[in-house]
């Protein structure tokens, strides 16, 4: 078992990094907790989606002071999710987990291809983050209820955060690149915060090391959104999309191949 000590580096990493692209990391929070620090999974879900709290609120707080999030647009994401969350939450005891998993490898490469094609024929908005969200139009209102409860489904039935969901949905409803990632993390709060009441009678959540998980965590998101103030839009509009597509590509062969 790993080191309570190395807990807060690797926390910083880990929430720095899927911070700056829009994710809260539950996946990686949660293969890092298996794998490194050795927790049984019943563990190591509760634990996982509290550090996914911790990193999602400071990064939501530091995307909000940048201007990156579309309020309206993640309130009804968030909505959203809390009813997706349950339904999933209601249906994953009856499901084989590897069968779950080969599931999610296949659900990765299918929004990889759709995420370049939203990316192919995108078309950036005019207009700054506070106007696209007070001009909140009924389908993209509707979108974003949709867009949470297929989020909330699918991190209750596969233990993740969403982020497959979220970013190229985001992108469909018209956001900016900025906006995608800070309304990204901010509605990934509320999944976790739902999770984390819908599974709290499982239990076996490890105090220490969420704490000591979260707290690296927290900080590596916190500091994320300042690195993010300073990329210009059209680099982040470019790379966004395919390094995206790429990484979801890479995770779901290892889960098809039962290799996560």
């Amino acid at each position: 078992m790993l080191e309570t000590l190395w807990l807060p580096l690797i926390g910083a990493l880990i929430g720095g990094a899927v911070t700056l692209l829009g994710g809260g990391g539950g996946v990686f929070y949660f293969l890092a907790l298996v794998s490194l620090v050795g927790l049984p999974y019943r563990v190591a879900v509760p634990t996982s989606l509290a550090t996914v709290v911790l990193t999602t609120g400071f990064g939501s707080y530091g995307h909000y002071r940048q201007g990156n999030v579309a309020v309206r647009v993640g309130t009804l994401v968030v909505l959203g999710a809390v009813g997706g969350t349950y339904l999933g939450a209601r249906t994953v005891s009856g499901v084989d987990t590897a069968l779950l998993r080969r599931a999610l490898g296949a659900v990765l490469i299918a929004i990889a291809g759709l995420t370049l094609v939203i990316d192919r024929y995108r078309t950036a908005p005019t207009g700054s983050v506070a106007t696209i969200d007070a001009s909140l139009t009924p389908v993209r209102a509707s979108g974003s209820v949709v867009l949470g409860v297929l989020t909330g489904l699918l991190s209750a039935l596969f233990g993740i955060s969403g982020t497959p969901v979220l970013l190229p949905g985001l992108y469909a409803l018209g956001l900016p690149a900025a906006a995608v990632v800070g309304t990204s993390v901010f509605a990934i709060l509320g999944v976790a915060l739902a999770g984390v009441g819908w599974y709290a009678g499982l239990g076996g959540l490890d105090p220490v090391v969420a704490l000591a998980f979260g707290v690296g965590a927290a900080v590596g998101g916190g500091l994320a959104p300042r690195l993010l103030a300073g990329v210009r839009t059209d680099r982040l509009e470019a790379v966004s999309g395919p390094l995206f597509a790429v990484v979801s590509v890479l995770a779901g062969i290892g889960f098809l191949l039962g290799y996560l």
